[in-house]
């Protein structure tokens, strides 16, 4: 099974696991600032605590989701791309690459960021393939490793 989390130890250090399923840029940036959401509006003070998402129960019909779920999911959305200038982009009716690149530089982040946001949105995931960094994160931890 593969999962993220995030948790509190018993004296208040907040730990983020990642995994590597989707290494793309897109999906890691989505992915940390989910489990910094649970940190900083979930985990409270001195309560040994923990979120673990299972990602492959993801979407699975019949399979109860808990709300802070969606709160974390909702934030790390809009926390690089507020909800306002999301939904007055033309990106979503136009997710051409000058207008990616366009809405990314205004924003000042990875044009990945913005074209993993259209394609979660659309369910098109060959969409802006070219985009979200495929294979790069793994690659670049490794290389930090490896320094």
């Amino acid at each position: 099974m593969l999962r993220d989390y995030a948790l509190q130890l018993a004296d208040g250090t907040p730990v983020i696991g990642l995994t590597l399923r989707y290494d793309r840029l897109d999906n890691f940036w989505f992915c940390l600032l989910h489990e910094l959401a649970h940190v900083g509006r979930h985990l409270s003070g001195t309560q040994v605590d923990g979120f673990v998402d299972d990602l492959s129960l993801r979407g699975v019909k019949g399979t109860p989701r808990d709300p802070k779920e969606d709160e974390a999911d909702e934030w790390a959305e809009n926390g690089l791309i507020p909800a306002d200038v999301w939904s007055t982009s033309s990106v979503k009716d136009d997710p051409s690459s000058l207008i990616v690149m366009e809405l990314a530089q205004r924003l000042g982040i990875h044009p990945a960021i913005v074209a993993g946001r259209v394609r979660h949105e659309t369910g098109n995931y060959r969409l802006l393939s070219h985009f979200v960094g495929t294979g790069t994160v793994r690659k670049q931890l490794l290389e930090v490793r490896a320094s």
